[in-house]
């Protein structure tokens, strides 16, 4: 551990450097100042060279990879990753300014690969602004061709250009990689919770702390109405990971504030000091070191792991020692944002079960999804298993025949005499190939969840109620997601997320409804 004045002094000198140091890397990835020659000539790729085979794109990211791997080397961790946190953190929420998201999640990647250097021996000296901006380059190109790969993959064609200014696909694969590129945003159900209840409300690590000493009675509602009140408290595992995170976060908060005021979302450094808390469960360092920090043994086996996994090393474990013996450590309150949001967003997906995710997740989806109809003069609601349309003023629809099944949305217009006969469906889109897969199989023409054979049925059954002649409507029949998944417009089989839903109707529907 070092002591206090030398903990100064080095303190210090990276906060400086890395200020200095950022602001030089960010005019390198201002719109229309972005230029891969430099990178292209370092891996012999002529800028405009096109690769019609996959097994070219395969070979390419393999060297892309080794010579991501050769830059990273000569980098020094202890001044390039703090300039590569503060980088992140000071685009988070802002990253569309520069080149899309790349370079944002570029400087994520290429932090795990520059802390190989701490435990391989080969402790890289490189402290040069023009080598962070030509390894950040290398990471985007990475994480490029390796999304080109797996959309061609994905939909089993493809052809790529690469150019000075990024990766070209034909038009076909480009417009799958623009659905995936729109995912990030929008991919947290999480957040209005985690931000109401966590991040403005830090002193509710004491709750989750009263959870773990069993300082609680079942119905115990300690967030109040949402989600996080529903997890059991038997959910150790949970609850414990949440704390340590939490117990960082406030941490940061305080440290950061000396350094820079109320401006938190900047890099945070903190020595070993300031994180051994003496706290009745004991050394907090130890108790967060295997769920936050980073070492050797789990860095080895996730660098080596997928691309996604490597971009999500940071999101995982969001501390990392820069000092050598680890006595300084980097990090940012945008870092620990993302990696609370990740560790909700897996337990509501892997262990929250039906029950919360209706109430918190598909049902207030719904709900906006009939609001938006509603916003733009649709009569709107759900049809329940008894018939019931339950508009403003609930209406029984009269068919002789049974329902088959609740409608999510029935919303009609009759100034457009349009009908949408809709089903809500959120998805968690992955980023693993087969996941995908998955997911385009349930929505595609594969119909494997049978959805759309379910609508059909739906549609079946309205079209035998006398409240409405189904003759004298446009009838339009969709499945609705919460995200945009890339599939071809398909009028038999029509996918929109709430995005295209609302672009459609700010259109006004035209004036036939033709173009719905």
């Amino acid at each position: 551990m070092i002591d206090r004045q030398a903990s100064s002094t080095l303190l210090g000198r990276l906060y400086t450097q890395s200020y200095k140091i950022t602001n030089q890397v960010l005019k390198q990835f201002e719109p229309d100042n972005l230029d891969l020659s430099s990178t292209l000539n370092s891996i012999n790729v002529h800028p405009g060279a096109i690769f019609d085979e996959i097994s070219e794109l395969e070979s390419l990211s393999l060297l892309i990879y080794k010579r991501l791997t050769e830059l990273a080397s000569h980098l020094d961790p202890m001044y390039c990753i703090p300039v590569l946190i503060e980088i992140f953190s000071g685009l988070y929420g802002q990253d569309e300014k520069y080149e899309g998201n790349t370079a944002f999640v570029g400087s994520k990647v290429l932090i795990s690969f520059i802390w190989t250097g701490t435990y391989s021996g080969n402790l890289g000296r490189s402290r040069s602004y023009k080598d962070i901006v030509e390894g950040i380059k290398m990471a985007m190109l990475f994480l490029k061709i390796e999304q080109a790969k797996n959309v061609w993959k994905l939909v089993g064609e493809g052809q790529v250009e690469i150019r000075e200014d990024g990766v070209f696909a034909t038009e076909s694969l480009a417009i799958h990689i623009h659905h995936f590129n729109r995912l990030g945003p929008n991919e947290y159900k999480v957040l209005k919770d985690a931000t109401d209840q966590l991040w403005f409300h830090p002193e509710n690590i004491y709750k989750v702390e009263k959870i773990l000493t069993g300082k609680v009675r079942n119905g115990d509602r300690l967030f109040g109405d949402t989600f996080l009140s529903e997890i059991p408290f038997t959910e150790t595992n949970f609850w414990t990971a949440l704390y340590c995170k939490l117990r960082i976060y406030i941490i940061i908060g305080k440290e950061r504030s000396l350094v820079a005021g109320k401006q938190l979302t900047g890099l945070c450094l903190l020595t070993e000091k300031a994180l051994l808390i003496n706290e009745k469960s004991g050394n907090f360092l130890n108790l967060a070191n295997q769920l936050n920090f980073w070492e050797p043994t789990w860095h080895n086996n996730a660098i080596n792991g997928t691309p996604n996994e490597i971009k999500r090393m940071i999101i995982h474990r969001p501390v990392i020692g820069v000092y050598n013996p680890q006595s300084v450590f980097a990090t940012s309150i945008p870092l620990l944002w993302d990696s609370v949001n990740f560790l909700l967003e897996d337990f509501v997906h892997s262990r929250a079960g039906n029950k919360i995710y209706e109430r918190f997740f598909s049902g207030p989806f719904e709900k906006a999804t009939i609001n938006l109809f509603e916003q733009y003069g649709f009569k709107g609601g759900e049809v329940n298993d008894k018939s019931i349309w339950r508009t403003k003023i609930p209406e029984k629809l009269l068919s002789p025949d049974r329902i088959p099944g609740q409608i999510d949305i029935l919303a009609v217009s009759e100034e457009y005499h349009v009908i949408v006969i809709a089903d809500c469906k959120m998805v968690h889109f992955p980023f693993e190939l087969n996941a995908a897969r998955n997911i385009l199989a349930k929505f595609g023409s594969a119909d494997d969840e049978r959805f759309f054979r379910k609508l059909n049925m739906k549609t079946d059954w309205l079209s035998t109620c006398s409240n409405f002649k189904l003759e004298e409507y446009v009838v339009v029949k969709m499945l609705i997601t919460n995200l945009d998944i890339p599939l071809s417009k398909d009028e038999d089989r029509l996918v929109l997320s709430i995005r295209e839903v609302e672009e459609k109707l700010l259109k006004k529907l035209k004036k036939s409804g033709d173009d719905y």
